[in-house]
């Protein structure tokens, strides 16, 4: 996907549990494309309420394995 012109962005991997989705993406410039791709991890915690607080924590537990996970795998 082209983004204004200014960024290629690329889904790389995409894994979905219950309660939360993690996409690894790739972002390329278009004003620099002799700069090196970014590699994005994006999470999304799918119960989570835009301006609420949780009620239950046991999927920031999750999320949390999963940025640890990933930063492991990708250091």
């Amino acid at each position: 996907m082209q983004v204004a012109n200014l960024f290629v962005v690329r889904l790389i991997e995409y894994k979905q549990t219950k309660n939360l989705n993690m996409s690894k993406l790739m972002l390329s410039s278009l004003l620099h494309p002799e700069e090196p791709a970014l590699e994005v991890h994006h999470y999304h915690e799918t119960l989570w309420e835009d301006d609420k607080a949780m009620d239950q924590f046991t999927d920031i537990d999750e999320m949390i394995a999963l940025i640890k996970e990933s930063r492991e795998a990708y250091p």
